[in-house]
C-alpha cells in the first residue's frame, strides 16, 4: 500500500513539473491541470481507504484482546482450578498417608518407649480424631483395645440383667452397685487409656491418662472385691464385719495414694499388695469355712486372683516377647496376654459375687451354716 502511495505522489510532481515546463501551452497546461486535480482526487481516496482499513484492521485485533473466545477461557480456568485442587489435596493425602504409617520403638518420645521387644508396629503422635481413626486398622495397640472395648459392652449388657436389684436386703443392694462398678471401670479407663496415650500433647498429659487407667484398676481391685469381702464374713459378728471391711477400705486407699505416685511398673504392682494379701487371708478363712460365702463360689473366688497374678508376671517379665524380639510386635506380647487374663479374672469375680450375693439375699443363711458347724463340732 506504502508503494503505490509513493507511485502516485511521483506522478503528481511529475505532472506539475511539466505544467510548469510548459509555460507557454496552454492546451497542455489546462489538461495537465486536470490530469494532477485528477491525481490529487485519487490520493485523497485511496488515503481515507488506506486510513478506514486501518482503523477497521486494528479495531477487530482490539476487540478480539478485549472479548477473547469464552470457551477458552472457562477451559483455562478449569485447569488452573484442577491444578490449585491437586496442589492442595497432595499434601493432605500425603499427612494421611504419614500418619498411617506406623514407626518404629526408636521414633517413638521417650515416655511411650514401654517394651524394646516390642519393635514395630506404634502409632505416631495423632489428634483426637486419627486416635479414633486407628480403631479400624491394625498396630500393637490394637488387642490391647479391644479386648477391654468388648469387655464393657458385656459387662453392661450382662451385669445389669443378672444382679438382685428387687431384694429387700439394702446390703445386697448396695454390694451390687460395688459389683457393676468393679467389673466395668477397669475397662472403661484402660479402654480410654491405650486408644489416647499416643495423643499429640506432653508427657503431663500422658501421665494423666496412665493415673485414669490406675484407678479404673483400683476400683476393680476394691470395689469389686468388697462383696467377697462381704460374703465371707457375713455370718461372723457385726464387730468383726466392720473391722475387716474397714480394714479393707483402708489398705484399698493407701495403695491407690502410692499408686498414683509410683514411678515404675513394679511400684504400681506392689501398692496392690496388702489389699491382696488381704483378700488371701479372708480366702484361707473360707477354705475352713469360717464365717460364711457361697460355696460354690469359692472356685471362682481362687480363680480371680490367680490368674490375676498370672497376668500381672508375664506382663513383668515382658515374656515370651523377649525370647523373640520384634516377631510378637502386632499380638500375643505379654501385654496382650496380659489383657485377656485380666478379662478371664473379672469374669471369675463376676460368677462369684452373683453367687455369693444369691446366698446372702437369703435370710437363713447364716442359720443353716451356724447349725451345719454344730453338727460338725458334735461329731
Amino acid at each position: 500500500m506504502k508503494l503505490r502511495m509513493d507511485d502516485i505522489h511521483e506522478r503528481e510532481d511529475d505532472a506539475c513539473g511539466m505544467t510548469e515546463f510548459f509555460d507557454n501551452d496552454v492546451d497542455i497546461s489546462s489538461k495537465n491541470s486536470a490530469k494532477c486535480g485528477q491525481l490529487h482526487g485519487k490520493s485523497t481516496l485511496i488515503t481515507t481507504w488506506n486510513t478506514a482499513h486501518s482503523e477497521k484492521i486494528n479495531g477487530d485485533h482490539h476487540a478480539e484482546a478485549a472479548n477473547p473466545p469464552l470457551q477458552d477461557t472457562r477451559n483455562a480456568n478449569l485447569l488452573c482450578q484442577d491444578d490449585d485442587q491437586r496442589m492442595h489435596e497432595e499434601p493432605l493425602r500425603l499427612e494421611k498417608t504419614k500418619i498411617r504409617l506406623l514407626r518404629r520403638w526408636s521414633d517413638m518420645p521417650q515416655h511411650l518407649q514401654f517394651n524394646p521387644h516390642i519393635r514395630t508396629g506404634y502409632r505416631p503422635l495423632m489428634t483426637v480424631c486419627q486416635c479414633l481413626g486407628s480403631l479400624f486398622y491394625i498396630h500393637n495397640e490394637t488387642v490391647n483395645i479391644m479386648t477391654h472395648g468388648f469387655a464393657i459392652l458385656y459387662m453392661l449388657l450382662t451385669i445389669p440383667q443378672l444382679l438382685p436389684w428387687d431384694t429387700k436386703n439394702i446390703l445386697v443392694a448396695v454390694l451390687s452397685w460395688c459389683h457393676l462398678i468393679g467389673a466395668v471401670s477397669p475397662w472403661i479407663g484402660s479402654f480410654v487409656y491405650h486408644l489416647f496415650m499416643n495423643l499429640n500433647y506432653d508427657e503431663v498429659f500422658y501421665k494423666s491418662l496412665l493415673k485414669l487407667d490406675m484407678i479404673g484398676i483400683w476400683l476393680c481391685q476394691s470395689f469389686g472385691a468388697i462383696p467377697m469381702m462381704a460374703a465371707t464374713v457375713h455370718c461372723l459378728p457385726d464387730t468383726y464385719w466392720y473391722c475387716c471391711i474397714f480394714i479393707y477400705c483402708f489398705l484399698s486407699i493407701w495403695g491407690l495414694l502410692k499408686a498414683m505416685n509410683a514411678r515404675s511398673p513394679w511400684e504400681r504392682r506392689l501398692c496392690f499388695a496388702p489389699p491382696f494379701f488381704m483378700r488371701m487371708l479372708v480366702m484361707t478363712l473360707r477354705c475352713f469355712g469360717i464365717g460364711g460365702g457361697s460355696p460354690d463360689a469359692l472356685l471362682h473366688i481362687v480363680l480371680q486372683d490367680l490368674i490375676s497374678v498370672v497376668g500381672a508376671t508375664i506382663g513383668a517379665l515382658r515374656i515370651p516377647e523377649k525370647w523373640i524380639p520384634g516377631k510378637l510386635d502386632l499380638m500375643l506380647n505379654s501385654h496382650n496376654l496380659m489383657h485377656v487374663l485380666v478379662v478371664l479374672a473379672v469374669c471369675s469375680m463376676h460368677a462369684a459375687t452373683l453367687k455369693d450375693l444369691a446366698w446372702m439375699s437369703n435370710p437363713s443363711t447364716c442359720n443353716r451354716a451356724n447349725i451345719v458347724q454344730l453338727k460338725h463340732d458334735e461329731l
